[in-house]
């Protein structure tokens, strides 16, 4: 879970370029469990907006050693929701 707040914390570095903060952790869904030895992915992306505001999604997929190039299972998804000093698009 800390990767997933790190990897959010670095896009909203990308949209808000100065100080912001974590407002609300919105949701955080567990769909599968991780294995020993699994190789865990991270992808985040911005998915809603408005004035000061907006959300962070970011999720996780597992794949194998065997199955790296392949599309992994989706694991974790979790929301966080930052405020900016300045209004964003």
């Amino acid at each position: 879970m800390r990767q997933a707040v790190d990897l959010a914390w670095s896009t909203a570095c990308l949209l808000s370029k100065g100080k912001h903060k974590i407002v609300f952790i919105d949701d955080i869904l567990f769909k599968e469990p991780v294995e020993i030895g699994s190789v865990l992915l991270c992808s985040s992306e911005i998915v809603y907006s408005e004035a000061n505001r907006f959300q962070v999604r970011v999720y996780m997929e597992k794949r194998t050693p065997e199955t790296i190039g392949e599309r992994g299972v989706t694991t974790n998804v979790i929301y966080l929701t930052f405020e900016t000093e300045n209004e964003d698009p």
